[in-house]
């Protein structure tokens, strides 16, 4: 953090998630210096927010720590190009802050990072149930077994699900959910290949 002059949060789109994360600070920060114990991600934001340089909507303060909101991360994903997978960098932050990524991938797979670590058979179109402990897995007995009949009936009524949708609005993968979310776009040769959501896994349940 040392040093580090003002950045456009414009810039990189390209993918360089060091310089995104950088950019959530808002001046120049000569001269700040942050608990070397840190991660990259904590480091900077502890010390650009000791300065008051950080983006006061980028991060929630919670218990001591400082955290992404979806708002932030949907921002800072938004304009990655395909093939598009979520940087570690973004895959820790995502997962401290109880966030979920939701992105499509070739022409048959939906793709979960962060607080879900996951990836979905999803040619031509599916639907996922999620509870706030993450996917309801599909059914192995066929429902044939009570429990799990249970299970799921408890799951749908306090659960919410993830439509995913191919060739809709001009993408190759756009997701419908009524669960809160903040949307980011994944381009392809300049066209837009998938619209993507961000959001808190303690949403997905009632």
């Amino acid at each position: 953090m040392r040093g580090m002059a003002e950045k456009s949060w414009a810039v990189d789109r390209g993918g360089n998630a060091e310089g995104r994360i950088m950019t959530f600070c808002q001046g120049n920060v000569e001269g700040c210096q942050a608990d070397e114990g840190l991660c990259s991600i904590c480091r900077n934001v502890m010390a650009c927010s000791q300065h008051g340089h950080a983006d006061a909507g980028a991060w929630a303060h919670t218990a001591g720590r400082f955290l992404m909101t979806k708002e932030a991360l949907a921002d800072a994903l938004n304009g990655f190009s395909y093939p598009f997978d979520l940087p570690k960098q973004f895959v820790r932050a995502a997962h401290d802050a109880g966030l979920v990524v939701v992105f499509g991938a070739s022409d048959d797979l939906m793709e979960f990072r962060g607080a879900i670590a996951d990836e979905i058979e999803a040619y031509g179109g599916t639907t996922v149930l999620l509870t706030a402990d993450g996917i309801f897995e599909n059914d192995t007995c066929r429902s044939q077994c009570r429990y799990f009949t249970q299970a799921k009936a408890l799951a749908q009524e306090y659960g919410k699900t993830i439509e995913a949708c191919w060739d809709q609005e001009g993408y190759s993968w756009i997701y419908r959910t009524i669960i809160p979310h903040v949307t980011f776009d994944v381009i392809e040769d300049g066209e837009k290949y998938c619209r993507g959501i961000v959001f808190a896994l303690a949403d997905a349940g009632k």
